[in-house]
C-alpha cells in the first residue's frame, strides 16, 4: 500500500524558537564585544601608533565575531515527527496512525523532532512508523516527510507545509505486535 498525502499546513511551526537564556547570552556577547574597545580607548588610544590600533580592531573582529556566532547558534524551528505524520495522515481518512514515528538521523533531525526549513527551502526526512487501517489491520510504513517553506515578503513569516510519501507492508502473523 502506498501513502501519498497532499501538502498540509503546519500552522504552529512558523517561527524559530530562541529560548530566554539564549537571548540573554546573545546580549551579553554583544556587550562583551565592546569591552575591548572601551579598554583600548581608555589605556592605549593615545600611546599606540595608528597601525597598531588598526591591527587591534581587525584582530578583535576576527576573534569576536566568530565567538558571537557560535554563542548565537542556529535557530531552526522544530516540530515533533509524531505531530507531522498524524496531521498528514488526517488527509487519508482510511488510515489511523497507531505507533510512534522514528526519524532517521540526519543534519536536519534529532530523535523524534524535525527542523523546519528556512524560507524558500525544503527538507526531506526519512521516517518509519506503523499505521492501523479502518479494517483493523496493522502495517509498517517507511517513507519520506518533506517539509517546505515558501518565500515571503520581508518582515513576514511563511507557513511550513508537510507532505508524506510512504510505502506500507502488513505485519506478518509472527511479527504482529502483541496485544496487552
Amino acid at each position: 500500500m502506498v501513502i501519498d498525502t497532499p501538502w498540509v499546513e503546519m500552522s504552529d511551526v512558523a517561527a524559530s524558537s530562541v529560548g530566554g537564556w539564549r537571548a540573554v547570552w546573545v546580549v551579553v556577547a554583544i556587550a562583551v564585544a565592546f569591552l575591548p574597545f572601551i579598554l583600548w580607548k581608555a589605556r592605549w588610544a593615545g600611546r599606540w601608533p595608528w597601525w597598531r590600533s588598526v591591527l587591534f580592531v581587525i584582530a578583535w573582529f576576527c576573534v569576536g565575531v566568530p565567538i558571537a556566532a557560535v554563542i548565537a547558534g542556529d535557530t531552526h524551528a522544530t516540530t515533533g515527527a509524531d505531530d507531522v505524520v498524524s496531521r498528514a495522515m488526517r488527509s487519508r481518512p482510511a488510515m489511523l496512525q497507531s505507533g510512534s514515528v522514528i526519524v532517521d538521523p540526519s543534519d536536519h533531525s534529532a530523535g523524534t523532532s524535525m527542523h523546519a526549513p528556512y524560507q524558500g527551502e525544503s527538507v526531506d526526512h526519512a521516517v518509519t512508523f506503523t499505521v492501523a487501517t479502518a479494517t483493523g489491520s496493522t502495517s509498517r510504513c517507511r517513507g519520506t516527510v518533506t517539509l517546505k517553506r515558501d518565500e515571503a515578503r520581508r518582515g513576514r513569516t511563511a507557513p511550513v507545509y508537510a507532505r508524506l510519501v510512504a510505502q506500507c507492508a502488513p505485519f506478518a502473523a509472527a511479527e504482529s505486535p502483541a496485544a496487552p
